[in-house]
């Protein structure tokens, strides 16, 4: 019901009118967050992979930013306009984001390369049944 009630608020007409500020909302929210989440946990000193995990997982924002978007609007510190460039992001970002986790390993294999190691080295599931201790 939720995402039903946000289709409703959204203009689809924004797409063809802003194309620009709606990329550069869809850039702010995809490459600002994930940039960021990315240094920040290569800073606490984890894997690549986790790095770019926590990246995509964050490309993305939901619902807490339409409640933002209503209360700024409410409020008047937030004009209209602006709600219709924050839902067409959220929405884009929203649909992209499947693609970035799909793109997680290409781009940390591309990261390794460039610092002159291999490609990541992924496990694999088991073959086989469990060994006994000892065999």
């Amino acid at each position: 019901m939720f995402f039903v009630s946000v289709g409703m608020l959204f203009d689809p007409s924004i797409l063809a009118r802003q194309p620009f500020q709606v990329l550069a909302v869809v850039a702010v929210i995809l490459l600002g967050k994930s940039l960021a989440a990315f240094a920040i946990v290569l800073l606490f000193r984890q894997l690549m992979g986790t790095a770019l995990t926590v990246a995509a997982g964050l490309a993305q924002i939901g619902e807490f930013s339409f409640i933002l978007t209503g209360l700024g609007v409410s409020q008047g510190v937030l004009p209209e306009e602006g709600r219709g460039l924050i839902l067409a992001g959220a929405l884009l970002s929203i649909t992209l984001n499947p693609l970035l986790f799909r793109l997680t390993d290409f781009i940390e294999d591309r990261l390794r390369m460039r610092r002159g190691r291999g490609p990541a080295r992924r496990e694999q599931g088991p073959t086989g049944p469990p060994r006994a201790p000892g065999t």
